[in-house]
């Protein structure tokens, strides 16, 4: 399947740097607790960004099942499907 609108790439993106940022703290020479301070800044930033990536994609997913399938199909009160 293509990838149309290039969140694979995004997410290969997020998890490089995330390898990335792993292995610089495994063999950075900085303090502990200046790592740990470091650590759970990044964490922290990663972990936003995260979600807002899940956010797109889930919102695109809702996008695209609304147009392929009309409410009319959907089973139950199609304004609660959100």
């Amino acid at each position: 399947m293509a990838d149309k609108d290039g969140s694979n790439f995004v997410a290969g993106i997020v998890l490089g740097s995330a390898i990335g940022f792993i292995l610089g703290i495994m063999f950075a020479p900085a303090p502990g607790e200046e790592t740990q301070k470091l650590v759970y800044s990044k964490g922290a930033e990663y972990g936003k960004e995260v979600g807002r990536i899940a956010s797109h994609v889930a919102s695109k997913v809702k996008d695209e099942i609304d147009k392929r399938i009309p409410k009319k199909d959907i089973p139950g009160d199609p304004d609660e499907i959100h």
